[in-house]
């Protein structure tokens, strides 16, 4: 997610926890593509 992030334009700020959390969350379907979108912006 970092790389494609970064690809774009986009650096976020986070611990390592919070990307592995962010990316369980989205494969198990209990975070939301706007929960997503309202995470990267506050961590932008």
């Amino acid at each position: 997610m970092l790389v494609f992030l970064a690809i774009n334009g986009i650096d976020i700020s986070c611990t390592q926890e919070d990307l592995i959390k962010i990316g369980l969350s989205l494969a198990d379907g209990t975070m939301t593509f706007e929960e997503l979108s309202v995470w990267l912006s506050s961590h932008n």
